[in-house]
């Protein structure tokens, strides 16, 4: 298995491109949803709706301030890196699978 850093670099800046979409998506669809209830008259329930929304959107709005962390600390990654030491933005290969020293991401499929 013989995988390019720069494929494991794109795939990695893809997945947080993804992951920030993503919460921007559900932040928007929040806030068409805050509309919705704002345009009920139904009271208590009225009420209760909205700040159920707002609360998801308080919860979206940290989880995409986290995802912009690691966007921040994944952009100083270095596009190249010496080979003979394990350092920040080192991509290491074992016998079953690569780390890339980085942004804690999770697992990856690559291309």
């Amino acid at each position: 298995m013989n995988i390019s850093r720069k494929i494991v670099l794109d795939a990695v800046q893809q997945e947080l491109q993804h992951r920030s979409d993503t919460m921007v998506s559900e932040m928007k669809e929040m806030s068409e949803s805050l509309q919705k209830e704002t345009k009920s008259t139904a009271g208590d329930k009225h009420e209760t709706g909205r700040a159920m929304v707002q609360l998801e959107q308080e919860k979206l709005s940290k989880q995409l301030d986290a995802v912009k962390a690691l966007e921040a600390g994944f952009s100083k990654v270095p596009e190249s890196m010496p080979t003979d030491r394990v350092a920040y933005g080192s991509l290491i290969e074992t016998e079953t699978m690569y780390f890339l020293i980085s942004v804690g991401l999770g697992a990856i499929e690559l291309p």
